[in-house]
């Protein structure tokens, strides 16, 4: 798999998500992903620990886009050509390719929003990290 075809892959999941769960694309749910994807994608921060909070309104929806955040950055790290991509703004244009779009003809501003610089490489919120109680 290439880091393209990762990408496709991701937006992909995340359609049929927002399919399922409406709040998939309310501001604090895309900027939590987009922080996520930042730290560990465009900045290459180890997947280990991973968020398992993301804002979505159950601990069941939490739990199924946590598994495709992380399935995304384990495939991306594992590209050929992920090392070519120089940290920062070569990945975050490679997150932002407007060129690929889902099966249902979204962006990835859809669902991501956009950055025209790649965000700050600071911590994560520790709270993103607690276990999300069972509703």
């Amino acid at each position: 798999m290439n880091t393209r075809a990762a990408v496709e892959h991701l937006l992909n999941e995340l359609e049929s998500i927002a399919a399922e769960y409406d709040e998939l694309t309310d501001t604090e749910v895309r900027e939590a992903m987009h922080r996520i994807l930042s730290h560990y994608f465009v900045w290459g921060a180890s997947p280990e620990p991973f968020p398992q909070q993301f804002a979505m309104f159950s601990a069941e929806a939490d739990a199924r886009l946590g598994e495709v955040l992380r399935k995304f950055v384990n495939d991306a790290a594992t590209c050929a050509e992920i090392e070519s991509l120089e940290r920062g703004t070569a990945r975050l244009a490679a997150l932002q390719d407007s060129t690929i779009e889902t099966e249902g003809g979204h962006a990835y501003d859809d669902f991501l929003g956009h950055a025209g610089t790649p965000l700050s490489d600071g911590p994560l919120p520790e709270d993103w990290f607690v276990p999300r109680e069972q509703d």
